[in-house]
């Protein structure tokens, strides 16, 4: 039986399976991205880090915009939260709170933020071992080997897992998918800011992507997939999440599908968010941030997907219905259409994301 070679304080996996060599009860520091959707997808190798040392330490130096995702995850020890902007050197600030993080007296820190000024703290904490994507140098030492081109060329989150092994070892099958734990709960003073009726099942619908045009599904076919959601569903409350820059298009989605929906782009924070999604019957997106909160959370989902791929994606598949042509012009991972036609995201009808939709909540006890 061949084993994959772990890292120190790192697992091994076998055949898919995880097997825990030791208890070497480390403390480790993750640095963790400045982005919603690749912290989703940090939650793997924490989860294997977790898995091998049962009984060390695991704390998460994130940014104020992230820190409830990572609160989210039970193999998480302590969030300790920044605001220093990942693309500042502060060096002031960097110094206090390497001081903070050297208190804690760290055994090694995984930096999974780019750029090398997120490694300016934990090298002034002295941190013994520091492991970055081996994709730019870091400040002193560098305790990993630079990775090999295959590796740099991995998706994200396949990056991050593999930080859990040893350079020149490839990222075995059998890891699992990220997962959030459902630690903000829908309350009634948030429902009743939101002015929801949390007895009736709600569908949220997600319009808008960080990735640009090319991957936002028209707002008439939400504005028409609401109506049908409507007609077919009458006791469904249906609700539109997004950032501040969202609420124009999901204003457009709500007055053209003639029908109440509840417009909560801009009004959310992310911890409300992942309550307000965990409540949820049911999800529909473009390939976002929202997509990946709402797989990690084990909600039914459609996810409708244009310039991207689902390929690449580490994600939980069972409550999920992916919706993707895969033309000829695809996957062009371009935020606008170099065509024009947008065929890959028009010739999506309402009525099949419909169906994909119903096909989604057969696995909700809600739905």
């Amino acid at each position: 039986m061949s084993l994959v070679a772990p890292r120190p304080g790192c697992a091994t996996i076998s055949r898919g399976r995880i097997l825990f060599l030791s208890k070497s009860s480390r403390r480790s520091l993750i640095i963790a991205p400045s982005t919603v959707t690749e912290s989703v997808l940090a939650q793997p190798l924490l989860a294997l880090l977790r898995r091998f040392d049962l009984f060390g330490r695991l704390d998460v130096l994130a940014d104020t915009s992230v820190a409830p995702l990572f609160r989210a995850m039970p193999e998480v020890n302590e969030v300790i939260e920044t605001d220093i902007a990942p693309d500042r050197i502060d060096l002031m600030r960097r110094l206090a709170l390497s001081r903070r993080l050297a208190a804690n007296a760290y055994d090694c820190a995984y930096i999974l933020q780019e750029g090398r000024i997120a490694s300016i703290a934990p090298w002034l904490a002295r941190i013994p071992e520091r492991f970055d994507q081996g994709r730019g140098s870091a400040p002193g030492k560098a305790h990993q080997p630079r990775t090999s081109i295959a590796r740099r060329v991995m998706p994200v989150g396949d990056r991050f897992v593999a930080m859990a092994f040893a350079s020149g070892e490839s990222v075995p099958s059998g890891i699992p998918a990220p997962h959030l734990a459902a630690s903000s709960q829908m309350t009634e003073t948030l429902a009743r800011r939101l002015n929801l009726d949390t007895g009736r099942p709600l569908i949220l619908l997600c319009p808008c992507s960080e990735l640009g045009p090319s991957s936002e599904w028209p707002v008439r076919h939400y504005a028409e997939l609401a109506a049908l959601i409507a007609l077919q569903w009458p006791d469904v409350a249906i609700g539109l999440v997004g950032d501040q820059r969202d609420r124009a298009v999901a204003t457009q989605v709500a007055l053209l599908s003639g029908e109440t929906l509840h417009n909560w782009c801009g009004e959310l924070d992310l911890e409300q968010t992942l309550a307000l999604m965990g409540h949820a019957a049911a999800v529909v997106t473009s390939e976002s941030q929202y997509m990946h909160l709402a797989a990690a959370l084990g909600r039914p989902h459609v996810a409708i997907y244009g310039a991207g791929s689902p390929r690449g994606h580490r994600v939980a598949d069972t409550r999920r219905s992916v919706m993707w042509l895969n033309l000829e012009c695809s996957p062009c991972l371009e935020s606008h259409c170099r065509f024009g036609h947008m065929k890959c995201l028009s010739q999506q009808l309402p009525a099949q994301v419909f169906t994909s939709l119903r096909k989604a909540m057969r696995f909700s006890a809600t739905a």
